[in-house]
């Protein structure tokens, strides 16, 4: 979808509307469930498929997969895609009042376990002494040759 800064569009329960943030457009749904889906088009790129790259729901940030694709990380060893994962994460969580201090937990989906201790090292470093709750999982192949590694996040919100 395309959205003016000032467009609003119903569809049933749903309300569309663009924030005037520089770097998301959001889209609200008027629901009683209280989930907001944002879209930070500058710094997660535009969504590849039919999927919101950024959910809120009850003081936290969700994040879909997020991967080094169309960035200058692209096709380098994973520990600086995954370093360039968490600089957008990061960059996302900054612009909602947060950090990754309040990284909760993440799911890593690697195609290449070859260098394991060098993802771990990186990991390390990104985390420092705020480790979240982590799960790694193997798979086949990710959706580019070129992207080897693809993250999912929560982020706390500050409490309001």
């Amino acid at each position: 979808h395309s959205f003016h800064p000032s467009s609003i569009r119903r569809r049933g329960r749903l309300q569309l509307r663009a924030s005037a943030c520089t770097h998301c457009y959001l889209i609200s749904m008027a629901s009683d469930a209280g989930v907001v889906r944002k879209r930070f088009d500058a710094i997660l790129g535009p969504p590849l498929g039919p999927y919101s790259p950024v959910v809120v729901h009850a003081n936290s940030l969700y994040f879909s997969g997020v991967t080094a694709f169309d960035t200058p990380a692209q096709g380098q060893a994973i520990e600086m895609q995954v370093v360039e994962i968490f600089r957008k994460i990061a960059a996302v969580a900054e612009a909602e009042g947060t950090s990754l201090r309040n990284l909760v937990k993440v799911t890593l989906f690697v195609s290449d376990l070859t260098r394991i201790s060098e993802l771990r090292k990186a990991l390390y470093d990104i985390y420092g002494d705020d480790i979240p709750a982590s799960s790694l999982i193997q798979v086949a192949a990710l959706f580019s040759p070129e992207v080897t590694i693809e993250v999912e996040a929560i982020v706390a919100l500050a409490k309001k």
